[in-house]
């Protein structure tokens, strides 16, 4: 969903509410394989991930999968998130996505 202005998100939320019809999705997002290292920066971190949709029928499919790579800092009330890359597996995004993951 590409919004430049905050009239284009604007737009594109009352689209959502009001004028698409599409089923409600239903995302389960896993996790796996975590590791942790230490780094120069403060603490990285890398994980594996799918998303499944599964349909009001039941039917379910992988929409996307891939890898989270972050760095973490260590601030004065805790930690906090330097950087955060999403890296799918495949050159095609779903262009039906009506709801972020």
């Amino acid at each position: 969903m590409r919004c430049d202005n905050a009239a284009m998100m604007r737009d594109r939320v009352a689209s959502l509410r009001h004028a698409n019809i599409y089923e409600t999705p239903t995302y389960r997002h896993m996790l796996s394989g975590l590791v942790v290292r230490d780094s120069a920066d403060g603490v990285a971190l890398r994980c594996n991930y799918v998303v499944v949709n599964t349909s009001q029928e039941g039917s379910s499919a992988i929409y996307q999968a891939g890898i989270y790579r972050s760095v973490a800092v260590r601030v004065g009330d805790g930690w906090r998130f330097r950087s955060k890359r999403v890296i799918y597996d495949t050159a095609r995004v779903q262009t039906l996505l009506a709801y972020p993951i």
